[in-house]
């Protein structure tokens, strides 16, 4: 029984290396696409995913109003993946223009968001933000490097080529997620 769990665990780890690190994956991949398609399958890792989520998982690009092209990009990339099934909940997402916390509150709620993903040119707003992503339970992920000790909980950066996991542990735990310890030993762990 041990073994079958450490076997399945290994290979779950082994697949996330393979995704991280492979510059394709049987589809021709922009680093957009890339970054969406780590973001959603770092969701599998979330053992509190089922008690946060609804009958779906929704996540919501946050952009701001001078970068709509950026929340579009992303948007269009998020969407590309509405076939997948995270922990057997599809995948839908929706854009967000960041105009307060207020209003990103409402909006968390209207649509039953589960995971933030935050676009550049929103640095001065990450703190309001991870507070309102704390209270509605929603993870906050982020591509944009400068985020990293602002606030937010999970970061798929691009170093030198190569995309790399960056979790603030303290700060997703806040936000109600559960990250299981085979993504944490692959990850770059900051905030325990």
């Amino acid at each position: 029984m041990v073994a079958a769990v450490v076997k399945r665990r290994t290979a779950s780890g082994i697949l996330l290396l393979v995704v991280l690190f492979s510059p394709a994956l049987g589809v021709a991949q922009t680093s957009t696409l890339r970054t969406a398609t780590l973001i959603a399958r770092l969701m599998a890792y979330d053992r509190a995913l089922a008690s946060r989520a609804g009958k779906s998982l929704t996540i919501a690009i946050v952009h701001s109003r001078k970068n709509a092209s950026e929340g579009n990009e992303h948007f269009a990339a998020f969407s590309r993946l509405k076939t997948f099934s995270i922990q057997g909940l599809r995948l839908q997402s929706i854009k967000i223009a960041y105009v307060g916390e207020k209003e990103l509150a409402a909006q968390i709620k209207a649509h039953g968001v589960d995971v933030l993903f935050v676009c550049s040119g929103l640095s001065h707003a990450v703190p309001a933000i991870s507070r309102t992503a704390k209270k509605g339970r929603a993870l906050t992920t982020y591509a944009d490097p400068s985020y990293t000790k602002k606030g937010l909980a999970v970061g798929v950066v691009t170093q030198n080529g190569k995309s790399r996991v960056i979790i603030h542990l303290s700060n997703a735990k806040a936000q109600g997620a559960l990250l299981a310890s085979s993504l944490l030993r692959i990850a770059t762990v900051i905030g325990r």
